[in-house]
C-alpha cells in the first residue's frame, strides 16, 4: 500500500512540475526571453512611461496598460503627454508625444524601426537599423535623435559615429533632409535639442557630447523664458524649410498657447517641445525712448481648405469626418490685418483665433521653427501617409517655412490640405 501512495506522489510531483515547466516556458515566450528550443532570445520590450500608448498588432490596436513584448510589425503610437520604451538587450529608445513607429525585427541579432511620425531618442549598442521617414541608418554603439515632419526629417548625433547616405556624422553633428532638395548638414548644439530630448539626453548614461551641466542650463533657460516671455529676444534664423507648415518663430508667437479642446487627436492643448522666442518691438534708429514707433498696418486674406479630404474619406482617421465641412472649406477667404514684418505663421494664428479654430502647433529646436501640426483637429497622417498641411501664397507653394515669408500689402494665403503626393493633389507638384 505504501509502495502504491510512493508511486503516485512520484508521479504528481512529474505531473506538477511538467505544468510548471509549460507555464515558464509560455510566460517566456510571451515575454520574449525564450525561444522555440527552449533557447534564451533577446526580444524587444515596450514599457509604457506615462499617458496613453496605442499598440497595434495585426491591424487590431489597444491601449498599452503595462509593459509588453513586441512582435515584427507591432506598431506604436503615443497620444499627447505619453511617452514609452522600447528596450532590447542593452540597447533602447524612446518614443516621444504624439509619435509613432513599426518594429520591423523584434528579436536579436538584429533589431529594426521604423519612424513614422515625431521624435525619438535612440541608444543602441547593439547593430540597430532605423528607418526615419525616407531616410535609413544603422546604428551601433551610439546614440542619435530622429525626428520626422510632414516633408521633412532630421537626425542629430550625440555620441559615437554613424553613416546617412554618403556622408558619417559624429558626436555633435546634424542633419535635415527636406522633400524639395538634399540634405542640410549643421552642428548640433544642446540649445537646438527639444525638451524631450533634452530630458532623455540627462537620463542616459551613456557619454554624449554634451555634459549634464549644458542640458540643465538650455532647460532652465527655457523655464525663465517661458515665465518671462517678455524678456526673449528672437535669435532664430529660417530653417530648411518645406511647402509642408514648417515654420521659423513668428513676432509675439508663443508656443506654449495654442488652444486645443480635449476631444481632438492629441488628447489635449498643445505643449511646445522647445522653447519659444519673441521678437522684440521695433525701435526707432537713435532708441529714444520718449520717440513713438511707426507701425505701418496692411490687409491680406486667408483661407483654410481641407477638400481634398472629401475624395478621400476612405483613408480618413475614424472619428475624424465630422470635422470636415460638407464643402472642404474650414475659413472661407477672409481679410485679416497685418504689420510690417509680419510673416504667415502670424496671420493664420490670428485668424484662427479670431474665428474660433482649432490650431495646434510646436516648437522644433533643431529647425528653430514652429512646426504647424493640425488644424481645425485635423493633422498629418489624418487621411493617408502623405497628409497633412501646406500653404501657398499668390497661387504659389513657397519651398521654405510659413514664418520664414514675409507679408506684403494684398497678399493671398492659401491653407490647404494635402493628401497624396505631398502637395500634388491641392497643386503643388510632386515633392
Amino acid at each position: 500500500m505504501k509502495k502504491k501512495k510512493k508511486i503516485a506522489n512520484i508521479i504528481m510531483i512529474a505531473v506538477i512540475a511538467a505544468i510548471v515547466a509549460v507555464g515558464v516556458l509560455s510566460v517566456g515566450r510571451y515575454r520574449g526571453r525564450i525561444g522555440h528550443n527552449g533557447e534564451t532570445q533577446v526580444t524587444a520590450c515596450a514599457a509604457r512611461d506615462k499617458g496613453v500608448i496605442d499598440l497595434t498588432r495585426s491591424g487590431i490596436a489597444a491601449h498599452l496598460e503595462d509593459t509588453a513584448a513586441l512582435r515584427d510589425g507591432d506598431k506604436l503610437s503615443s497620444h499627447k503627454g505619453a511617452q514609452v520604451s522600447v528596450s532590447f538587450g542593452d540597447s533602447y529608445l524612446v518614443l516621444g508625444e504624439n509619435a509613432s513607429l513599426v518594429v520591423d525585427q523584434a528579436s536579436a541579432p538584429h533589431f529594426a524601426v521604423t519612424v513614422l511620425s515625431g521624435e525619438v531618442f535612440l541608444c543602441a549598442k547593439e547593430a540597430v537599423s532605423a528607418r526615419f521617414g525616407e531616410q535609413a541608418v544603422n546604428i551601433t554603439n551610439s546614440t542619435v535623435v530622429l525626428s520626422v515632419r510632414t516633408g521633412s526629417e532630421s537626425i542629430g548625433v550625440l555620441a559615437g559615429e554613424v553613416t546617412v547616405g554618403e556622408k558619417t556624422l559624429s558626436g555633435g553633428q546634424a542633419a535635415a533632409f527636406t522633400a524639395d532638395g538634399g540634405p542640410t548638414y549643421t552642428t548640433l548644439s544642446a540649445a537646438s535639442l527639444s525638451d524631450f530630448f533634452l530630458r532623455c539626453a540627462q537620463d542616459s548614461t551613456a557619454a554624449l557630447c554634451f555634459t549634464a551641466a549644458e542640458l540643465s542650463q538650455v532647460l532652465t533657460d527655457r523655464r525663465s523664458q517661458a515665465a518671462n516671455p517678455s524678456e526673449n529676444t528672437d535669435t532664430s534664423t529660417s530653417a530648411p524649410g518645406t511647402s509642408a507648415a514648417d515654420a521659423s518663430p513668428g513676432k509675439n508667437d508663443s508656443a506654449d498657447t495654442s488652444e486645443t479642446p480635449d476631444d481632438d487627436k492629441q488628447g489635449g492643448s498643445s505643449t511646445s517641445s522647445g522653447s519659444s522666442s519673441t521678437k522684440p518691438d521695433k525701435k526707432p534708429d537713435d532708441d529714444s525712448p520718449n520717440k513713438e514707433e511707426s507701425v505701418t498696418s496692411h490687409t491680406c486674406t486667408i483661407e483654410i481648405r481641407c477638400d481634398t479630404i472629401l475624395d478621400n474619406m476612405d483613408e480618413l482617421a475614424t472619428g475624424k469626418d465630422s470635422y470636415v465641412p460638407a464643402d472642404g472649406t474650414i475659413l472661407a477667404a477672409t481679410t485679416v490685418s497685418f504689420t510690417d514684418g509680419e510673416t504667415v505663421f502670424d496671420v493664420l494664428k490670428r485668424a484662427c483665433e479670431q474665428n474660433g479654430i482649432q490650431l495646434e502647433y510646436s516648437y522644433t529646436p533643431l529647425y528653430e521653427s514652429y512646426y504647424v501640426e493640425g488644424i481645425h483637429h485635423l493633422y498629418e497622417f489624418d487621411c493617408g501617409s502623405e497628409s497633412g498641411w501646406m500653404f501657398k501664397v499668390n497661387g504659389w507653394f513657397p519651398n521654405y517655412g510659413c514664418s520664414a515669408y514675409t507679408l506684403s500689402q494684398g497678399d493671398s494665403i492659401v491653407w490647404c490640405y494635402t493628401c497624396h503626393g505631398l502637395g500634388a493633389d491641392v497643386g503643388g507638384g510632386v515633392y
